[in-house]
């Protein structure tokens, strides 16, 4: 799955969303740009994280 997701868009698109369905918290509301920010570090878990 690793291998594929590097080629192939759909299928790294259907996993991140797949990756959401993962968080209990609510989606935040469009254009609320620090609630996104907080989801993404929540989800992702990212190494060194910058705005």
């Amino acid at each position: 799955m690793w291998a594929a997701i590097e080629h192939d868009d759909i299928l790294a698109a259907c996993m991140a969303r797949l990756l959401l369905f993962t968080d209990p918290a609510r989606l935040p509301a469009l254009g609320d740009e620090s609630g996104a920010w907080d989801m993404y570090l929540r989800v992702w878990h990212p190494g060194k994280p910058r705005p």
